[in-house]
């Protein structure tokens, strides 16, 4: 999705052939590993990304400091976009939902760069909606915003809502299997992939509600099932069990 449909399906079948050579090939999700074993009869173990949530701690800082270093409004609460300007991100979407919205209190914001990017400035770039391009300084956005949301058509398993999440954002993602995996089937602010309507109505409902319970919640689950150390140790241990045998 990222290459176009000609060259990219030339990489994605050279992809599995490589995948399918490797003697012990590792999917990123269960979404993944599904999608191996079911489209192309590949199995494989699945080793869940993970990030170090201590280094994503939402911290105080001053407004000033928000307008001076970032550029942002001090007095809009910001919706912020992580990640590249792809189709496959579906930007789009999530600005013609933010238009349907039509609240001055609300910005939104996207760090990150792509194809997309130049088209989109062009035609929203606003005092509302703001394109501040690839950034590495991403923590820093993350600490100034109130909301994180992903529209996503396919991911493996995205560090970016790993991320939001561990900065106690509320997220509002699409309904695809990997954020699901995340945050659980029964989380209620997924809405259907490329829907601007259901979009719209979840991002107000996002907006208008308490997420206390819903924060901690999903951050006991970032915490419990896709922390560093996890994935470290589950490679550790697959490591080990495929020494022992080759020295059988």
């Amino acid at each position: 999705m990222k290459f176009g449909k000609i060259k990219g399906k030339l990489m994605a079948s050279k992809h599995k052939n490589i995948i399918s050579d490797i003697n012990y090939p590792i999917a990123c999700s269960h979404a993944i590993g599904h999608w191996f074993l079911t489209r192309h009869g590949i199995e494989t173990e699945v080793i869940s990304n993970g990030i170090v949530a201590s280094e994503f701690q939402k911290s105080a800082l001053p407004i000033h400091a928000k307008n001076i270093e970032l550029g942002l409004p001090e007095n809009k609460k910001i919706i912020v976009v992580s990640g590249s300007l792809i189709k496959r991100k579906d930007p789009e979407t999530i600005i013609k939902a933010f238009h349907l919205l039509n609240r001055n209190d609300i910005a939104l914001l996207f760090i990150g760069s792509g194809a997309l990017e130049n088209g989109l400035r062009m035609q929203y770039e606003s005092n509302s909606v703001l394109f501040k391009g690839a950034v590495k300084n991403v923590f820093n956005y993350l600490n100034h915003s109130h909301y994180y949301v992903s529209a996503s058509i396919s991911e493996g398993l995205p560090n970016s809502v790993l991320e939001a999440i561990s900065m106690e954002l509320p997220v509002l993602l699409s309904d695809i299997a990997s954020h699901k995996e995340i945050v659980g089937d029964d989380y209620p602010y997924l809405f259907k992939v490329t829907d601007i309507t259901d979009l719209k109505n979840k991002m107000s409902e996002l907006i208008d509600n308490n997420n206390d319970a819903l924060l901690k919640t999903s951050s006991n689950r970032v915490k419990e099932h896709f922390g560093a150390n996890q994935m470290a140790e589950k490679y550790e241990s697959l490591y080990l069990d495929q020494c022992q045998i080759t020295e059988k």
